[in-house]
């Protein structure tokens, strides 16, 4: 598990679809086209995880990179936000979106990681996990059919793990 620097630029967020679910209650008033108290809205990405490995991480030529070394490649995952709307333009939410990944690789050049040493040629095993949860409050100052303006409050938190782990082989009758 690395608690040093860790330097992952998940990128390429590429295809995007969504599904949006709403508790809707009795439409009261013709002007409150939105008239919700719970909504759910779930989407699906396609993830390319890239970025180095910094800290007590290097290699022969400085860095371990995440898709050169560990051959890291796109993924699809998903993400969730609950809102509740508790008042007219008063909303609480909560966003979650998991990134997790995992790879069996043969290295191609030597990594020293955590001050353990992992030679070229050696079939390890690497994950990225990594938990985005962003709670949030937001005000609609506009509300129109056609969009709306609003003051939002988020707090993003990540936690975010890496490993690597391999097994050496011993060939050969080695010392005597």
């Amino acid at each position: 598990m690395i608690r040093n620097r860790l330097r992952t630029a998940l990128s390429g967020m590429v295809l995007f679809a969504g599904v949006t679910t709403a508790a809707f209650s009795q439409v009261a008033d013709k002007e409150d086209f939105d008239n919700y108290h719970l909504r759910i809205d779930t989407a699906w990405y396609y993830s390319d995880p890239s970025g180095n490995i910094h800290g007590s991480a290097t290699t022969d030529n400085g860095t371990i990179d995440l898709q050169k070394d560990l051959g890291f490649t796109s993924y699809s995952t998903f993400s969730a936000k609950a809102d509740w709307k508790f008042t007219r333009k008063n909303h609480l939410y909560v966003s979650v979106i998991p990134f997790k990944f995992s790879r069996q690789t043969v290295l191609n050049r030597t990594i020293t990681f955590q001050g353990q040493t992992f030679n070229a040629g050696l079939t390890t095993n690497s994950s990225l996990d990594t938990l985005f949860v962003a709670p949030g409050y937001q005000y609609d100052i506009i509300r129109r059919r056609r969009g709306h303006l609003g003051i939002g409050l988020q707090m993003d938190l990540f936690n975010t793990t890496a490993k690597i782990n391999a097994a050496a082989q011993v060939t050969g009758d080695g010392p005597p």
